[in-house]
């Protein structure tokens, strides 16, 4: 009895261990070698020659935007963007220039660059243009026939420094990096005293590069056509000489902006082993924009816009825009 006894209890026992060592047995673990990342998106270095290699890499992908030309004669300001007409023939329907953002009533700006980080920078201004405006409350005016009218009280020059501490704040923070887009923006900036000696709106125009850096400027270029240096230059003298000398009319100024953007199209589908035969010209044409000061209409701004012009309508577009003055 006692022998049995034993038996049966050794037995148990051996189970009972069995099953232990069963569940304690470890699983083997496979471990993945780690490639060492050349690049350590943590930190923010200069190299020998004092220059930030990401700001350069970010500068490279927004030189790949869309192009565009701007010049600002204090009253008007005239706007003449790159526009690829592949998708009007593709898709049978004129598409707007994506890359050209309303922030304000008065406001527009240009972003060149990574499309998303176009759509995140533009929602950041919008949404402290709606902050200011708040803050700051908006007024109102009566003229000489009682119509109560808004007085824009948001200036372009706040949202371009609001800009421009945002991509500035993205060079200086671990772990982030810069947003690869050029950004102008133009619209109601302030009052000044007209030739009547009435007080009215006057425009403003400001470039904030992804460095942070905000300049106002007279006129400016943006996009892929700062790659091609020769052009860029010409382009930069031809719009000096039409602000200086104030010798040309508004339809003039807008045909000598536009054939530096279908010259620099036409650049770019050879530079691509592309031909130029008369299909191609047909598809390249640009968007033109002209914004006058106008209490009347909604942010001060009077506008007229002609969207998908290509070289061979460009006289009669300009004709409507002078014809419209």
């Amino acid at each position: 009895m006692k022998a049995t006894i034993l038996l049966l209890y050794s037995l148990l026992a051996t189970c009972f261990c069995s099953t232990f060592a069963a569940h304690a047995r470890k699983r083997p673990t496979v471990v993945v070698p780690q490639r060492s990342n050349p690049y350590d998106k943590q930190i923010t270095t200069f190299d020998p020659q004092g220059q930030l290699l990401q700001l350069q890499y970010a500068q490279e992908a927004a030189n790949k935007g869309s192009s565009a030309i701007f010049i600002n004669f204090g009253d008007v300001i005239i706007a003449v963007l790159q526009n690829d007409l592949h998708s009007f023939y593709n898709q049978k329907t004129k598409m707007r220039n994506k890359s050209l953002y309303r922030i304000h009533d008065g406001m527009f700006a240009k972003m060149t660059g990574l499309q998303g980080d176009s759509r995140l920078l533009f929602q950041y201004l919008l949404q402290n243009s709606l902050q200011l405006s708040w803050s700051e409350g908006q007024a109102f005016e009566s003229d000489e026939q009682g119509l109560i009218r808004q007085v824009p009280t948001l200036r372009v020059e706040q949202l371009a420094n609001v800009c421009a501490d945002v991509q500035h704040s993205l060079t200086t923070r671990p772990g982030a990096r810069a947003l690869a887009v050029d950004a102008v923006l133009f619209g109601i900036d302030g009052v000044r005293k007209g030739k009547d000696g009435q007080i009215c709106n006057q425009l403003g125009l400001y470039k904030c590069h992804l460095s942070g850096v905000v300049d106002e400027c007279n006129f400016c270029l943006v996009g892929s056509i700062m790659k091609d240096k020769a052009l860029s230059q010409s382009c930069l003298e031809e719009l000096d000489t039409i602000y200086k000398e104030k010798k040309y009319s508004l339809s003039d100024s807008m045909k000598r902006m536009a054939s530096f953007i279908y010259k620099h199209q036409m650049n770019s589908v050879t530079s691509h082993g592309g031909d130029t035969t008369n299909e191609t010209r047909a598809r390249t044409g640009v968007d033109i924009y002209c914004l006058k000061v106008n209490p009347m209409c909604r942010g001060g701004i009077e506008i007229k816009s002609a969207t998908c012009v290509s070289r061979d309508n460009i006289d009669e577009v300009v004709q409507l825009f002078e014809d419209s003055q």
